[in-house]
């Protein structure tokens, strides 16, 4: 079962404070990006946000990177992400670029 399939089961158990701290720095970032407060941010909003943080690790945010993030996690066509898809995306990304076959990237 990929991590697709695994998050759209129900759990036996709630989980009460699973990833709880990524969970956070997640929701402050989705926080600060969403400039107007809506509740969803769009590639412009993640763009400008990302172009106007101080020390990233991969300093050059270009607008296809985040034209790409967006499309590809989106569930509906508003071309807007809410905060479940925001997280989704970013650790379905995060999965992907870290977990192989053969092993588990220290980057």
């Amino acid at each position: 079962m990929n991590i697709a399939e695994n998050i759209k089961t129900k759990p036996t158990f709630a989980c009460e404070n699973c990833f709880k701290d990524t969970k956070t720095v997640i929701k402050e970032f989705f926080d600060y990006v969403d400039c107007n407060k809506d509740g969803n941010i769009s590639a412009e909003n993640l763009y400008w946000g990302m172009t106007n943080m101080k020390d990233l690790p991969h300093p050059k945010t270009t607008t296809t990177m985040v034209n790409d993030f967006v499309l590809n996690t989106m569930e509906h066509k508003t071309a807007a992400l809410d905060f479940i898809d925001f997280s989704f995306g970013l650790l379905v990304g995060m999965y992907e670029r870290v977990i192989s076959k053969e092993e588990l990237s220290e980057v």
